[in-house]
């Protein structure tokens, strides 16, 4: 009994829609299926339209049934499966075992692993044999990439940093938001005449090359960023760094603002020294120190800026002269200090896993929002990159679902926005007048207009 289907004006628009995608990616398989679908959906009869497209119409009554079934989800076309893998799944877990645990511990002379390494892995261990062309392929569909290896201190302590990440640091976030301070995060940079050397694009064979004067002798900066509106301080010599050099940075800080400090700063000795003990009780009522935990620069925010300052000002440069590098540097300083969107775009999602230690404020209310706190905090504190929908004209934050946007979390743009007060955006310095500071709003309502300190 031959029966017809027609498809609704929407229906069709979406399989024409497809249709076009079809042809533009070369898809026979789409065409075919697709074409048949509005014919039949036009009232043609599937006798017909099989003949024309050169179709059983078993076949045609087939992707229609699906269709029906299925909607667009039946258009969809997984890749052939290809030939069997040589390697059981047993097998590639025990391969990955072997790679985790690294070429030296495998009986090879080398530390990094290779396609020829992992080639002769694979025919020792399994008896198979891989084109060492085809292995990239095999290691990537394993979830491995070709990375260039970091040094991690031997002197970390697990469990110090855990006890900073998890105790230490919501203490101090709460106290610098309950006492207005500002929460300071603290380090030095050195930039070296002889310049910096970094990845860049150039000819095949044809390295790229700096001139250098070889001269060693570097430019040194203190600098200090706020956690909270990016706000940043820095001060520049050419004398090494000592505990009475960055007792007269945090002088000129301290002079600068009337609100409250909390500094958080690593280890460096001219930190600690005792020379600096009387400074910093003398000025306990405004400024509190507290140390980072020991060998942890991933901890440290500003350690982005530093990198980002020198891809800026010194990556690839050539400096024949002293003044030529400070004159760079201080413009590559002077643009972050007028910037300080810039400053928090820069330190990224340094402190994204901290994200389970913050409570609602303001619009972030009930038990809804608090169960979406704790409920990325776990992704978070599990390594996992959380997802989010971010509506800023809201202020709200959802959980991820199949059906929303996902964009990868920015901690402090959801900081700013969402779990503290907003920070009243900063005028547009003129040539020559130090930007102005960036108070939250209860300090504004309090006249505070302090301006960050510069060597200038």
């Amino acid at each position: 009994m031959e029966f017809r289907v027609r498809l609704t004006g929407a229906t069709s628009k979406v399989l024409e829609q497809v249709l076009r995608q079809g042809f533009r990616e070369g898809d026979v398989r789409v065409i075919r299926r697709v074409q048949a679908l509005l014919e039949v959906g036009a009232g043609r009869p599937v006798a017909l339209v099989a003949e024309r497209l050169g179709l059983d119409g078993t076949t045609v009554y087939g992707w229609l049934h699906v269709f029906l079934v299925e909607g667009l989800a039946s258009l969809r076309y997984g890749r052939t499966p290809g030939r069997p893998s040589k390697l059981t799944a047993g097998q590639k877990h025990r391969l990955c075992e072997l790679l985790e645990a690294g070429p030296v511990a495998a009986g090879y002379p080398s530390g990094c692993w290779s396609t020829l390494f992992v080639q002769d892995l694979i025919q020792r261990e399994f008896g198979h044999c891989y084109n060492h062309h085809y292995l990239a392929t095999l290691l990537r569909n394993l979830g491995y990439s070709y990375q260039k290896a970091r040094f991690v201190s031997d002197h970390l302590d697990p469990e110090r940093r855990r006890v900073w990440r998890e105790e230490t640091w919501p203490t101090i976030l709460a106290e610098a938001q309950r006492r207005g301070a500002l929460l300071l995060f603290g380090d030095e940079a050195s930039f070296a005449q002889w310049g910096s050397l970094a990845h860049t694009w150039a000819r095949r064979g044809r390295q790229p090359v700096v001139p250098t004067c070889g001269k060693r002798k570097a430019l040194k900066v203190f600098g200090l960023i706020d956690y909270f509106s990016g706000r940043f301080f820095w001060q520049h010599q050419t004398a090494r760094f000592t505990a009475d050099a960055y007792q007269s940075f945090l002088h000129t800080v301290l002079a600068r603002t009337d609100q409250p400090i909390i500094v958080l700063q690593d280890g460096a000795a001219y930190h600690r020294a005792a020379a600096i003990q009387p400074f910093f009780t003398e000025h306990r009522a405004r400024l509190t120190i507290y140390q980072l935990p020991g060998y942890s620069p991933d901890y440290n925010p500003i350690e982005h800026l530093w990198k980002n300052i020198k891809k800026r000002s010194t990556h690839l440069r050539y400096f024949p002269t002293f003044e030529e590098l400070t004159a760079t540097v201080e413009e590559g300083l002077l643009f972050y200090h007028q910037h300080p969107g810039a400053v928090k775009a820069a330190i990224g999602k340094t402190l994204e896993h901290y994200l389970k230690t913050y409570r609602l404020r303001g619009r972030w209310s009930g038990r809804r929002g608090l169960a979406t706190v704790r409920s990325i905090g776990k992704q978070a504190s599990a390594g996992v990159p959380p997802a989010v929908k971010l509506q800023p004209e809201r202020c709200c934050l959802h959980q991820s679902s199949p059906h929303l946007t996902t964009v990868n979390l920015q901690v402090r743009s959801l900081l700013d926005r969402c779990l503290t007060e907003r920070v009243r955006a900063a005028p547009t310095p003129q040539h020559g007048v130090p930007a102005a500071s960036h108070p939250r709003p209860e300090q504004a309502q309090r006249g505070c207009g302090n301006t960050p300190c510069s060597s200038t």
